[in-house]
């Protein structure tokens, strides 16, 4: 039994160290915001598209929504400076088991992470019901 937990213990140690090390910065480091060249307000628009499945809810970590698309299966949240996600989907009168259009972009890498994580997320802006 003391020999389990040493081992226990052991491979908590080394895993703490493991997630503290970074690697050595290769390349140079990013400029603030403010010094940063704002991008034009088109960039950002050609970002959006638009995503076409089945839409499943999860009662995975307070509850999660996914659309099943014939390449992916996203999960959904609302796109920031909009309306929630539980606004869009009572708007367009969907359910789980649904056919739907969501209109957004895919998350990036830096946001790219949440407390569900049952893959990629895909930040909303709005939703519609498709015929079946």
């Amino acid at each position: 039994m003391r020999r389990i937990c040493n081992c226990l213990v052991a491979a908590f140690l080394l895993g703490g160290l493991a997630v503290g090390c970074k690697p050595a910065q290769t390349e140079p480091a990013v400029p603030d915001a403010e010094d940063a060249p704002s991008a034009p307000a088109s960039a950002s628009a050609e970002a959006w598209q638009t995503v076409e499945g089945e839409l499943q809810y999860e009662d995975l970590e307070g509850g999660t929504w996914r659309l099943r698309t014939a390449e992916q299966v996203w999960v959904l949240r609302a796109a920031p400076g909009g309306p929630s996600l539980e606004a869009m989907l009572t708007e367009a009168k969907l359910q789980s088991g649904a056919k739907a259009a969501a209109e957004g972009r895919p998350a990036s890498a830096e946001e790219n992470f949440g407390i569900n994580m049952a893959g990629p997320y895909f930040e909303v802006r709005s939703l519609k019901a498709l015929s079946r």
